[in-house]
């Protein structure tokens, strides 16, 4: 899939089908994270799924964060016509 990521960078990569969740909002992420990590079977899944899904955000970046997630909600709300425009 070809993405483009929200915020001031307005950076975009080719990302593989395995590496894509739909955008739900960020609670509806850390829901996930945390089913996915009830779900794993042994203690070193658990850690190592709780440590990949950990919103890592530095204090410098996270106003640029903030400012992309909510472009991305924003675009949840609009058609996908309208978001190509």
């Amino acid at each position: 899939y070809f993405v483009v990521f929200y915020g001031a960078t307005a950076d975009f990569a080719w990302v593989s089908d395995s590496s894509i969740l739909p955008y739900n909002g960020v609670d509806a992420f850390r829901d996930y994270a945390q089913e996915m990590v009830d779900k794993a079977p042994m203690k070193s899944q658990k850690e190592q799924l709780s440590e990949r899904f950990q919103l890592k955000v530095t204090a410098s970046r996270r106003d640029d964060w903030n400012s992309a997630v909510k472009e991305a909600d924003q675009a949840k709300a609009q058609s996908s016509e309208q978001r190509l425009e």
